[in-house]
């Protein structure tokens, strides 16, 4: 009669798999730490952007601050609407359609520009400027770059 065996694994086959499972470990934990340095790349440009945008609002709102100031000083000076806008172009520069603008740096490619209507005060409006524009432009144009530098064919030394 013959004996059956039990089917083991050899000492070969446990020690391959070990290896098999430690360089798929490895290979997980080289791509996970790729990408948490890009998350943390992507993050820290993000935080530059916001900051510097945030900075430029800032900014913006202390102008507008005191453009609100000097508006409220044109009212309480004028008796028409004439005589407002005319004290308020006189302190201001605005143009003859009441507008205003002016841009504030965000970086070296962005700037906020801001755009506001001059108005005159009313009991049911009483606000001195209406805000038309707050946005972000871009100052400089990039241009792309769609060629391939395969084979330079000129090259004194290929």
């Amino acid at each position: 009669m013959s004996k059956k065996r039990p089917i083991a694994f050899n000492i070969g086959t446990s020690s391959i798999l070990s290896v098999f499972i430690l360089l798929a470990l490895a290979t997980f934990a080289a791509l996970s730490l790729a990408s948490a340095n890009a998350d943390y790349r992507l993050s820290s440009a993000l935080k530059s952007r916001n900051t510097a945008y945030y900075e430029a609002s800032n900014q913006a709102e202390l102008k507008l601050a005191d453009i609100d100031a000097v508006l409220a000083g044109c009212y309480a000076q004028s008796d028409s609407p004439e005589s407002y806008f005319s004290l308020a172009a006189g302190q201001l520069g605005i143009s003859d359609n009441h507008t205003l603008e002016w841009r504030e740096d965000i970086s070296e490619g962005q700037t906020l520009l801001i755009q506001l209507t001059i108005l005159y005060p009313a009991a049911d409006m009483p606000y001195y400027y209406r805000t038309d524009s707050w946005r972000i432009e871009q100052t400089d144009t990039e241009t792309e770059d769609n060629t391939l530098n395969l084979l330079d064919m000129e090259a004194e030394n290929p």
